[in-house]
């Protein structure tokens, strides 16, 4: 059988699974010094270098720790504070600000959420028009 009397679907699955089978021996076979593939996981020490990093200002390490604290770790007490750090960089950073506006929820931290909608708006119109909306939303249901 030639591989041009063969249909257009079936030419292209061909190579398709060559190469998925090709990625799947490498990753499997890949490791050959008998090492372990590394984990995604982060260590303990890579941990506390973004938070000591995140402390001394940065705001890649404070925005990486807040998402880390609100997503995976769930603290939401973590994640304010580094949003907190995240948002008060210069320039902005309209997610970081978004993030802390999502984690503030008290009635007491209301005047804080009016003024982070309001510099949102200013650096993305529409993403602060969405986060008003929300907050608008967010405080109909406390109401409730």
């Amino acid at each position: 059988m030639k591989f041009r009397s063969l249909s257009f679907r079936t030419r292209i699955m061909i190579p398709v699974l060559a190469l998925l089978v090709g990625t799947m021996l490498a990753y499997i076979f890949g490791h050959s010094d008998g090492s372990k593939p590394r984990s995604s996981r982060p260590t303990d020490e890579g941990i506390a270098s973004l938070r000591a990093a995140a402390e001394r200002g940065d705001c890649s390490a404070a925005f990486k720790l807040a998402k880390a604290n609100l997503y995976v770790t769930l603290n939401i007490d973590e994640a304010k504070r580094y949003f907190r750090i995240a948002s008060a960089c210069s320039p902005p950073n309209a997610n970081a600000i978004a993030g802390l506006i999502t984690v503030l929820r008290k009635p007491e931290e209301d005047a804080e959420v009016d003024m982070l909608v309001r510099t949102l708006k200013k650096i993305d119109p529409q993403y602060g028009a969405e986060a008003e909306r929300e907050v608008e939303l967010r405080r109909l249901e406390r109401k409730r």
